[in-house]
């Protein structure tokens, strides 16, 4: 996510992630093996309708693996007792990353914490992504 319009919900998204209420659902999805849809619903039911909005969209035109490595890298740095970032980063070749409908995820763990990078070009997703999605 590197829109402007993006990292109102990376900021949310870290901010809820790390609330006791939150995690605790977030270990309720993973040990029932839920899909994109239902993380995508939890994050949303405690998002301000405006950010609510946006991160559906974007969360459907993204790739499946976005959901699944940002739910799959909070629960390692919850495992550990860490702490857990999401991050929408400007694309270094915005011409490249639209013009391929490119999607970047980056995941850095390190010592003090692990965090989640997001990079593409909205509007500009690939149309195999949702499709992808539909059984996710």
């Amino acid at each position: 996510m590197s829109h402007t319009s993006c990292r109102p919900v990376t900021d949310f998204l870290t901010k809820y992630m790390s609330d006791p209420d939150t995690r605790k659902s977030l270990r309720a999805l993973r040990a029932s093996k839920a899909g994109r849809d239902q993380y995508v619903a939890l994050f949303a039911a405690g998002a301000p309708p405006d950010i609510a909005a946006v991160m559906r969209e974007e969360f459907a035109a993204l790739p499946p693996l976005a959901v699944t490595t940002l739910v799959e890298a909070w629960a390692l740095a919850d495992a550990a007792g860490k702490t857990f970032t999401v991050a929408s980063v400007e694309p270094d070749k915005a011409t490249e990353f639209a013009r391929a409908r490119r999607v970047r995820i980056t995941i850095d763990a390190e010592e003090s914490g692990v965090r989640v990078s997001l990079s593409h070009i909205p509007t500009k997703h690939a149309n195999w992504y949702a499709a992808a999605g539909a059984s996710a």
